[in-house]
């Protein structure tokens, strides 16, 4: 199956265009569009004869496509009003069909008629504003918003197009006034604020709908929805003559006093994503609690100092003559940020010391690297970065809620910048990538909103790579397993109590279940 791609307001637009320099009228995408939407909300409340439905109408086209749902959901039986909150262009063919099927249309302006209209409504098609969303809603619009808002049906249902208004279609910010949607109609390609928070919420339930776009018009668009189907294609097929020496190698560096646990369970998660051996690489003082929480892993002691502190120059030089063989890196996870770790980290990559495998950098590895200057231009090639928001502030000096409010840019930004692949972690997290592709989850689950969780990602990524996967693959396929995992979880357990290490049990079924699928 094809990759499904997600596509920006104005992306969206130059498809639109090129179909239509190829021979695809605009007005056919407009009425199937419109078709669409109409077949959505009546699939949403079933029988619709007679029954009381609201067609709130923009000025542009996704008006039109409203007007066009407003008249098929007339032909099925529906009693619809239509309230224009914009200017539209005259003549208006699309208005005028809908009056001559019998579309009744009502002014904005007499507000108490359209308050007795939305009183009794039970079915809203939102048609306002769709990808048109670039500031902040005001003046008479926000006042009918919030009309509709107040004293709309409880139990009515809203049917948006394309995205709901109030949703910006290229970050997932929500207006004040958005209008939370029930069920929103995508049209042709899902939009990245149908995807992201908390635009994503706003969507409700989403459907993608083929509006009859030719293939081959999406040539520009290089952000893609994560999904079963492509990691179920790069996934490493488990031979039956296989032996621990089949499926890789992982050295995790990390584990401190104050947090063994992080290094534990990158290693359980390591070893359950099927890799065929993972090393802990730990000071002394804490190997020994490592090694009561996962018995299969194997361990590498790391000296200390008299002061109990790792040795940050002798353990790097231990790791690094012990590291032949080994397919993958780790490095972060609870070690802490000392001056003895932030020597370890320095002497294993931003040295002249060439580990020469794919590495994977967390949690305290991340925080240790934003301290140091330039330091995208001393790392080695070929990494995967894991930062959380907070991280992500770290490294690049941005205040944490510019990143929240456009995740996807900056996430690509950077790792353009950097060359490295970036999996920027929280709802819908992202893998951006060197080339400018970027990857969007669209899972969201509190039940993942715990420490450690994490820690579980960077071990899964880790084992993936040594099993073969590339950095990117590995990076995609981690965060969709990990966010099903999480889910998965959630359901069984309930989202406030799920902890990390219930994930370890998770990630092997539902690789099973992809694998088989």
């Amino acid at each position: 199956m094809p990759k499904v791609k997600l596509v920006t307001a104005s992306q969206m637009r130059q498809i639109e265009t090129l179909s239509s320099e190829n021979g695809i009228d605009t007005d056919i995408l407009m009425d199937k569009a419109g078709y669409e939407l109409a077949k959505v909300a009546i699939s949403s409340v079933g029988v619709v004869t007679g029954l009381k439905c609201l067609a709130l109408i923009g000025s542009g086209n996704n008006g039109s496509d409203g007007l066009v749902a407003a008249g098929h959901l007339v032909k099925a039986g529906a009693k619809v009003c239509a309230v224009i909150l914009g200017e539209r262009s005259t003549p208006d063919p699309r208005l005028l069909n809908a009056i001559d099927v019998g579309v009744t249309l009502i002014e904005a302006k007499r507000t108490s008629e359209l308050l007795e209209v939305v009183q009794n409504t039970y079915l809203i098609i939102d048609a306002v504003l769709g990808t048109g969303v670039n500031r902040t809603i005001e003046g008479s619009l926000a006042k009918y918003l919030k009309l509709v808002s107040d004293f709309a049906q409880p139990a009515r249902k809203i049917i948006a197009a394309d995205v709901p208004s109030g949703v910006h279609a290229d970050t997932g910010q929500v207006d004040p006034l958005t209008l939370f949607a029930d069920r929103t109609v995508a049209f042709g390609y899902p939009k990245i604020g149908n995807i992201q928070y908390p635009g994503s919420v706003a969507c409700g339930e989403l459907t993608v709908a083929d509006i009859g776009i030719p293939a081959g018009r999406d040539g520009d668009v290089k952000t893609y929805l994560m999904d079963s189907n492509f990691v179920r294609n790069v996934l490493p097929v488990r031979r039956l003559d296989a032996n621990k020496g089949t499926f890789g190698k992982v050295m995790i560096v990390g584990g401190s006093e104050d947090f063994v646990g992080a290094a534990a369970l990158a290693a359980h998660s390591s070893l359950k994503s099927g890799v065929g051996l993972t090393t802990v690489a730990a000071p002394t003082n804490v190997i020994s609690a490592i090694t009561s929480m996962i018995p299969e892993a194997t361990l590498l002691n790391l000296p200390v100092n008299k002061l109990g502190e790792i040795d940050g120059w002798r353990s790097a030089r231990k790791i690094y003559r012990r590291f032949d063989g080994y397919s993958t890196l780790l490095i972060g996870c609870g070690m802490g940020v000392s001056n003895e770790t932030r020597l370890l980290f320095s002497n294993l990559l931003l040295s002249s010391i060439d580990i020469s495998v794919p590495t994977v950098i967390d949690a305290d590895g991340l925080n240790i690297l934003s301290t140091h200057y330039r330091w995208w231009d001393r790392l080695p090639e070929d990494c995967a970065l894991t930062p959380h928001p907070g991280e992500m502030s770290r490294l690049t000096r941005i205040p944490v809620d510019k990143i929240q409010n456009n995740r996807l840019e900056i996430a690509k930004e950077f790792s353009v910048k950097w060359d490295q692949t970036l999996v920027l972690k929280g709802s819908n997290t992202v893998v951006a990538l060197p080339n400018g592709d970027s990857w969007v989850s669209d899972i969201m689950t509190p039940s993942l909103s715990s420490a450690g969780t994490g820690d579980v990602l960077a071990g899964l990524i880790s084992g993936l790579i040594a099993q073969g996967l590339d950095t990117r693959d590995a990076a995609i396929s981690g965060v969709y397993i990990h966010g099903v995992a999480g889910q998965t979880m959630g359901k069984k357990i309930g989202d406030s109590g799920t902890v990390a290490s219930d994930l370890l049990s998770e990630i092997p079924l539902v690789m099973s279940e992809i694998r088989n699928s």
